[in-house]
């Protein structure tokens, strides 16, 4: 797998990227996935057309890239892009979670993990 951290969702401004309309799409699709998924935490799944914009593709070896998703708290998710070189049918919870949590130590900092952690841990107290 090749996880590009150059990839870069349109546009690069936050608020402008909620209104994006692959982004938007992508968002609900997660949410209603989630949803109709409630005893799921990860989620591997193909890229809208025009979520993201690579500001270096990936290596032709890697042709097929997904969207994963961590759904922290109903409502709140957190996700990263990468290409791999199979295509996925259907990844379980348990590969999904491993998946996220290996490339997640070399995405995101130690305070962002740790902020992620601990809304997920807020959540749960609140539900």
């Amino acid at each position: 797998m090749y996880v590009n951290v150059r990839a870069a969702l349109l546009p690069a401004d936050g608020e402008a990227r909620n209104n994006h309309p692959a982004c938007k799409a992508a968002a609900e699709a997660d949410a209603r996935w989630f949803q109709d998924n409630p005893l799921r935490s990860y989620r591997v799944r193909p890229v809208f057309e025009g979520e993201i914009d690579f500001a270096e593709p990936p290596p032709a070896r890697y042709p097929y890239t997904y969207a994963h998703v961590r759904q922290i708290m109903p409502g709140m998710r957190v996700s990263f892009f990468a290409s791999h070189e199979w295509e996925v049918i259907n990844f379980g919870e348990e590969a999904a979670c491993g998946m996220w949590h290996y490339f997640a130590l070399g995405l995101f900092t130690p305070e962002m993990l740790r902020s992620i952690n601990e809304t997920e841990r807020q959540g749960k107290r609140l539900s």
